[in-house]
């Protein structure tokens, strides 16, 4: 079935790329041998998006999905989670892409502990847009973000932090 449905997108999609590859030189009035330069650009547009895309969102993850932890972090005693509930749109960016702000400070001097990013999209207009993507997101979180949680042990300290 998702095959049969990959199909016709495809064919719409190419139908598509041939009509507005024709058309759009009609309308700016240049001859119709930019036809040629239009349906090809008109079909591979979408992927592009994607590519560029995904290539932004990888280099995205690589500068913002770290963790920083305070030097003296084994001196934290409790934390309180101060991240926000939403995450911010990044500018610039060819596919809608947010990163997601993630902060724990010192419960007694509200000092920074632990901050650190995930980077979230649902992709470009083929996978965001036409919902070929199927609803999901793409999300990276820093690799070493269990790791050092565990290591701090940041639940303990959370509660530790809810009971006072």
């Amino acid at each position: 079935m998702i095959g049969l449905l990959f199909l016709i997108v495809f064919v719409v999609w190419l139908a598509s790329a041939f009509y507005f590859g024709r058309a759009i030189p009609r309308w700016l009035g240049l001859k119709r041998a930019w036809s040629y330069l239009f349906v090809p650009l008109a079909f591979l547009a979408p992927i592009v998006d994607e590519l560029i895309g995904r290539w932004q969102f990888k280099r995205l993850c690589e500068k913002e999905a770290v963790v920083w932890l305070s030097p003296d972090w084994e001196s934290v005693r409790a934390v309180r989670n101060v991240s926000p509930d939403s995450s911010e749109p990044v500018r610039g960016a060819v596919i809608p892409i947010r990163i997601q702000r993630l902060a724990y400070i010192d419960a007694e001097t509200g000092r920074s502990v632990m901050t650190y990013s995930a980077v979230h999209t649902k992709g470009g207009m083929l996978l965001g847009k036409l919902g070929l993507g199927l609803e999901g997101t793409t999300t990276c979180w820093p690799k070493d973000e269990l790791e050092i949680r565990k290591k701090i042990d940041i639940e303990n300290l959370l509660i530790k932090e809810k009971s006072q």
